[in-house]
């Protein structure tokens, strides 16, 4: 059998319970006396979790002639509808009046009638160029993708990026100080390159540069020297005419830098024809 407690007459915080207002289940509801003087009827459960710990008028603030963001408390009104917590009649700076709840204005989730969310969003799109004729400029798409590529690990290209330690600088986490320190692409087709790929997106390390210019920087590609010249193998194709898959394909059956940059190709291939058929 279920013994049942009784909190009469014991302190919680500034409330003293004086009696049980009822019962519900196996839950009770006490009639408690705060501090104040004021009486305040509270869930057991609320007592002794240190939830309630006096009235409610104790418990908030004043808050008419307040002022919370926009908004200056003109009075409480009764409750709209059946919603809960208190509401307050309020006047934004704008001249607009509103109904808010208390703890909206606390914590700051409601700060004005409307009219300061619609400033903030039009000055962030005046300020940051956002737009060309309702387009997002191709910046702030280099901008965006940056940031993914470092800060999102769903993002696909998270691996080489923020996997691996590169970082974008404090500075940069804006889109306006971005486009001061690199300003606008010369020309269409250009995107952001680092001139380290072992360090971070910073003012100092970074260049608007050809997607050509970035892959032949990609720490993936092979560097070989040849002739006191040092270039990726990409760039050695080009410089001799030469396409680049015949070259990688020469180094990767074990061929020596030189030879495989000097050869020809046809006699490679033979070159080659002979090579296989001596492992065999």
């Amino acid at each position: 059998m279920r013994v049942k407690i009784s909190l009469v007459g014991e302190r919680f915080r500034q409330l003293v319970v004086l009696a049980e207002h009822e019962r519900v289940g196996s839950h009770s509801r006490w009639r408690c006396l705060c501090d104040c003087g004021r009486e305040r009827i509270v869930w057991q459960h609320q007592l002794k979790s240190g939830q309630a710990r006096a009235c409610q008028a104790c418990m908030l603030p004043e808050m008419v002639g307040n002022t919370f963001g926009r908004w200056i408390v003109l009075e409480q009104v009764a409750r709209p509808g059946r919603k809960t917590g208190r509401w307050f009649r309020c006047l934004c700076d704008c001249g607009q009046e509103g109904i808010v709840r208390g703890d909206q204005l606390r914590n700051g989730t409601s700060r004005s009638c409307g009219c300061l969310s619609s400033e903030i969003h039009a000055d962030l799109a005046r300020r940051l160029r956002l737009t060309h004729g309702g387009r997002k400029s191709p910046e702030y798409q280099v901008w965006i993708q940056m940031l993914q590529r470092c800060k999102n690990p769903r993002n696909r290209n998270y691996k080489n990026y923020g996997g691996r330690g590169i970082t974008v600088c404090e500075r940069w986490r804006d889109f306006s100080a971005f486009m001061e320190d690199m300003g606008s692409r010369p020309h269409a087709g250009l995107t952001i390159e680092r001139k380290d790929n072992n360090r971070g997106y910073t003012a100092e390390n970074c260049i608007w540069g050809t997607r050509e210019e970035q892959a032949n920087n990609s720490r993936h590609n092979r560097l070989i020297t040849f002739n006191n010249q040092t270039l990726t193998v990409s760039q050695w194709a080009a410089l001799l005419g030469m396409k680049s898959t015949v070259i990688i394909n020469r180094l990767r059956i074990g061929w020596p830098e030189e030879l495989a940059l000097t050869t020809p190709i046809r006699a490679g291939n033979r070159l080659a024809t002979i090579k296989r058929q001596a492992k065999h």
